[in-house]
């Protein structure tokens, strides 16, 4: 009950990027969370659309997003999309990606969230202020309610770098890039 309580707590985390196989769990639990803490709310987070058939369990995004918002009922729909790359170019179907979750949030009347790169690693860009505006002004046109950044503390592990926080704790050029484009949207 005391996290429960705590003004805090926006919503509970229940699964990143599950395939349509689970969705009838997924829906179990968040129906139990609605039920034991209606105030808030049930986190999943879906694939980007670069996802293969197997991983979603769908044939095709449109149909993995709309069974999702049937079946889940959430109040909000959150997936991401890195598709900044290290060599400068976009990867295909962010655009298209943007275009699938907005028609299904505007189907089922929920608000839709999108996670953006905000660190470095494997083959995906390193953080600049013109690519972390280019990926939140995007998002916006869309008509996002909500941006979160993968990720905000540098993971310890891999070749991951320049996340906000690094792996000591401290602020990197990132947070200050994002911090200025933060205070943009706001404005």
């Amino acid at each position: 009950a005391p996290l429960r309580d705590h003004p805090a707590v926006y919503g509970w985390y229940l699964r990143d990027e599950p395939g349509a196989d689970y969705y009838d769990v997924l829906a179990q639990w968040s129906r139990a969370v609605k039920a034991v803490a209606p105030n808030h709310r049930p986190y999943i987070n879906l694939f980007p659309i670069y996802v293969s058939r197997e991983g979603m369990g769908t044939d095709t995004y449109e149909q993995y997003v709309d069974l999702f918002a049937t079946k889940i009922q959430p109040a909000f729909l959150s997936y991401d999309n890195y598709s900044l790359m290290a060599d400068g170019s976009l990867r295909d179907g962010y655009f298209q990606n943007l275009e699938v979750v907005r028609a299904a949030s505007l189907k089922h009347k929920v608000p839709f969230w999108n996670i953006v790169l905000s660190n470095g690693h494997y083959h995906y860009a390193e953080p600049s202020e013109a690519g972390l505006r280019f990926q939140m002004y995007t998002t916006l046109a869309y008509g996002a309610r909500g941006i979160s950044y993968f990720t905000y503390f540098t993971p310890p592990t891999g070749n991951y770098r320049l996340g906000p926080i690094d792996q000591f704790g401290d602020k990197t050029p990132t947070w200050a890039m994002l911090r200025n484009v933060n205070l943009q949207i706001h404005k």
